[in-house]
């Protein structure tokens, strides 16, 4: 009966060796690409996010978004929203429709190479 226990604690503890040399493999593999999917989570949770501030539009089954932009840059939004639009293959284009205001919009200063090092992030 003893030889039988020993044998077992034997095996019992070969698996455990070989479960730890197994898990710690798999950690090493995964700790080499952790900034990159580092980033990738901090890119998707940001994009929901951001997702999440939209309004839903039940009558058309869409998102809704409201935000600022410049006068100036108007056109380079329009342009990047259809680019955005091709890319996705969506089903539904993309709308952009100034909205009239009496908000006093967000204070908003061009910056140039000399003052950029000064942006927040």
């Amino acid at each position: 009966m003893n030889a039988e226990v020993t044998q077992r604690l034997i095996e019992l503890q070969s698996t455990l060796e070989a479960s730890v040399r197994h898990r710690n493999s798999i950690l090493t593999k995964i700790g080499q690409k952790y900034d990159h999917w580092l980033a990738t989570v901090r890119k998707e949770k940001a994009t929901y996010h951001t997702l999440n501030s939209f309004s839903i539009d039940v009558t058309r089954k869409c998102l809704v978004a409201e935000g600022w932009c410049p006068v100036s840059g108007k056109d380079a939004v329009r342009a990047a929203l259809l680019l955005a639009n091709l890319n996705s293959s969506a089903q539904m284009g993309t709308v952009f429709q100034p909205l009239p205001t009496r908000n006093e919009p967000p204070t908003y200063y061009k910056t140039n190479k000399v003052t950029e090092v000064f942006q927040g992030t």
